[in-house]
């Protein structure tokens, strides 16, 4: 993860669920008796001075801040519209309460109170600008009504309430100066939002706070609606999808092993995100998803884009020829790299790692090179179909086991595979069996498994045996995959090759990667699970046919850096609006002072 993605991760720290709207308007009703009592004294009526300074122009903002917000194509809901009342509500009553510490030290009557909720009024208009702006959509005029309810509601209740209290009417001078200074900070509300929009339309054409509202909506409520970012920011490209179909005697499918040439990314639940699961749903048999050769410059951008990778996966089975033998499984190292597999037919399958060693993505590039050293594009020879195990993490956190051209690790793996496919060939064949097996085992995606569980893939070939145990997670944290493999032997003795590897899911992520198969889950019962479901697919071996075939799908994918530009766009963006925030409730105060007393208002 680059450093600007971590910054953001970092930042989302802060984000927090909406409370209910009856409490944050309980919350109001409190502050707004507390402000009014300490400008004005603790009597009803700076307690009642208080209540229709502070509270009444909330209640107003929650009825009709929603509603008008989303007759111009808005999301706000009740409960956002309460919690930004409240923070309208404690600048209004910052100003109230302060006005008592300014007539303390230069003089001045209750006008005071009433001039510093004025000025409130003007800057929480902008307060309120931003925030619809970054959280409901980015047009201005459209959030300008919404955004306007609370502070016009204050400036009526300032000219309401001197009737039978201390608080003189405010001028017209006063309500002159109140205009100016909401339409100037208003301006200075459009500068931001120009500002904080041209590094992303300028690069890719997009609005920097369609993407600020897109985020926080995921966030809030895991909204898809980023997915109309991540196509804007994509690029179309064709992905080949390879499958090995396994069916029974009686041409039932009894699994298929669907591998794109795909990242199944970004984030949970948006564009391929929802990748394994998808493909899991779009079988007849027992479906395996595990990591292809690729890493996040080829996520799909939408759920059309997986829409489309499941649809080539369906035509790659109607296309296989089946065959009703295979090698004995075989196993190859060469730099660090281990890959084990078996051929089907003419069709090689094979699992990739670098564990112990870490083990992550492959650079789309290095797996079109193995591929092509697995037998890809050889007269005669089947469709590869070559799996990144993605199941090792550094134990120093260093290493992100990503595997990019050019480099010692793209080396030793191309030559694993060159190595693992002659001795394929030089393997031994026979009669086919297969058993499957699956487990959803009882954790949620909060442990780091996702919907998929655990699945395992269970092969002979004469007297030789092999496991193929996959996991929906997003890597495995050191040390267990050795004893989920240590598990799998001693439930299923006898087995020549026993390989664990995960989906590389991003339904346990939200936003981070880090959410690791063992990282918080109980060990022991994770191995009992993959254990059980490994000796229930030996339970179920028979005698089977397989083969592999290739589709290829149009998809719109994210591409290089993508993600990183974005989120080091937020990560400058946040700041500038928290600084716009800071720094615009610290102005309007000065420029406010100096022009009520410069006209003595």
């Amino acid at each position: 993860m680059s450093h600007a993605r971590q910054r953001l991760v970092d930042r989302t720290r802060f984000v927090f669920a909406v409370p209910a709207v009856e409490g944050t308007l309980l919350a109001t009703g409190g502050l707004a008796l507390l402000s009014g009592v300490l400008a004005l004294g603790p009597t009803p009526t700076g307690a009642g001075v208080g209540l229709a300074l502070v509270a009444a122009p909330a209640v107003v903002a929650v009825a009709l801040t929603g509603p008008l917000d989303r007759a111009r194509d808005g999301t706000f809901a009740a409960d956002r519209s309460g919690l930004l009342a409240l923070a309208t509500s404690a600048i209004v009553a910052t100003f109230v309460v302060a006005s008592a510490g300014a007539r303390a030290l230069v003089g001045g009557g209750p006008a005071v109170a009433a001039d510093a909720t004025l000025v409130a009024a003007a800057g929480t208009l902008a307060f309120r600008l931003l925030v619809l702006v970054a959280v409901s959509g980015p047009s201005l005029a459209a959030r300008l009504v919404p955004a306007a309810v609370q502070p016009v509601a204050t400036v009526v209740a300032v000219v309401l309430v001197p009737f039978g209290t201390p608080l003189p009417p405010p001028s017209g001078v006063a309500l002159g100066v109140t205009l100016l200074l909401a339409a100037g900070y208003a301006g200075i509300v459009v500068g931001v939002v120009a500002l904080v929009d041209r590094p992303l339309d300028r690069e890719h054409g997009i609005s920097g706070f369609e993407f600020l509202h897109c985020f926080l909506e995921y966030l809030a409520d895991g909204a898809t609606e980023l997915e109309s970012v991540f196509e804007s920011l994509g690029d179309r490209d064709e992905v080949p999808v390879v499958v090995l179909a396994v069916r029974d005697r009686e041409e039932a499918e009894k699994a298929r092993v669907v591998v794109p040439l795909a990242h199944p990314g970004p984030l949970a639940g948006v564009g391929g995100g929802t990748l394994p699961y998808r493909l899991a749903e779009a079988g007849d048999g027992l479906v395996f998803a595990p990591h292809g050769l690729a890493g996040h410059a080829y996520d799909p951008a939408t759920a059309s884009d997986v829409d489309a990778v499941c649809a080539a996966a369906s035509a790659a089975v109607e296309a296989v020829t089946y065959h009703r033998t295979a090698t004995e499984p075989v196993e190859a190292r060469a730099g660090g790299a281990n890959v084990v597999g078996q051929q089907f037919g003419d069709g090689p399958f094979l699992v990739t790692t670098f564990a112990p060693e870490a083990t992550d993505d492959v650079a789309r590039a290095v797996g079109v090179d193995v591929l092509h050293a697995a037998g890809r594009g050889d007269v005669g020879a089947g469709e590869p179909v070559v799996t990144d195990a993605h199941n090792a993490r550094a134990s120093d956190g260093v290493d992100d086991g990503r595997t990019t051209p050019g480099t010692r690790r793209a080396e030793a793996l191309v030559g694993a595979v060159e190595r693992a496919r002659s001795s394929m060939e030089r393997a031994s064949t026979g009669p086919l069996r297969v058993g499957v097996a699956a487990d959803p085992t009882p954790f949620a995606v909060e442990d780091g498994v996702g919907p998929l569980g655990v699945r395992v893939l269970a092969t002979e070939v004469g007297d030789a045996r092999a496991a193929y145990v996959l996991v929906d997670g997003n890597n495995v944290v050191p040390d267990l995959r050795e004893r989920l493999r240590e598990a799998v032997h001693e439930a299923a003795p006898g087995l020549d090759v026993a390989s664990v590897a995960t989906t590389d899911s991003h339904a346990v992520n939200r936003l981070d990667a880090t959410n690791y198969v063992g990282r918080s889950l109980d060990w022991s019962t994770l191995a009992d699970c993959v254990a059980g479901t490994a000796a229930s697919a030996v339970a179920d071996l028979e005698p089977a046919e397989a083969g592999t075939a290739t589709a290829t799908a149009t998809v719109t994918v994210l591409g290089e850096g993508t993600v990183d530009d974005v989120a080091a766009f937020a990560d400058r963006v946040l700041p500038v609006c928290g600084a716009f925030v800071l720094g615009s409730s610290v102005l309007v105060t000065a420029v406010a002072v100096a022009l009520f007393w410069l006209v003595g208002a």
